[in-house]
């Protein structure tokens, strides 16, 4: 398991040392604080994982957009997650701006 429930120990946010300001764990989750530290939104594990099984529940709010990025690499000739590993799209598919197109819908897998 790679989240303990309590906090945020073997998580950081991308390119960090430690998980930015706006993450926060509350009610046993991992939840994004849009008032805080905007430098770092990407929230990456320290560990790195091979042939594992992802288990996980999400909730977006109204209009949210997100993902769950696979497989990534903390680089420095990359200058996001997302250029580094398949995403899984994780938005809200009534509200979102981006739920028009089947590639970027619900759980779409996009690489």
């Amino acid at each position: 398991m790679i989240f303990n429930g309590k906090d945020l120990t073997g998580w950081h946010s991308w390119k960090r040392d430690t998980a930015a300001r706006n993450w926060i764990v509350k009610d046993g989750q991992i939840q994004y604080d849009r008032e805080n530290d905007r430098a770092g939104d990407d929230l990456v594990t320290n560990g790195i994982y091979e042939n594992y099984e992802l288990q996980l529940q999400w909730r977006i709010s109204k209009g949210g957009n997100s993902g769950i990025i696979f497989n990534i690499q903390e680089d420095k000739k990359y200058g996001a997650t997302y250029q580094t590993g398949a995403e899984m799209q994780v938005l809200d598919n009534i509200d979102a701006e981006d739920n028009k197109n089947k590639i970027t819908g619900l759980a779409a897998y996009t690489i």
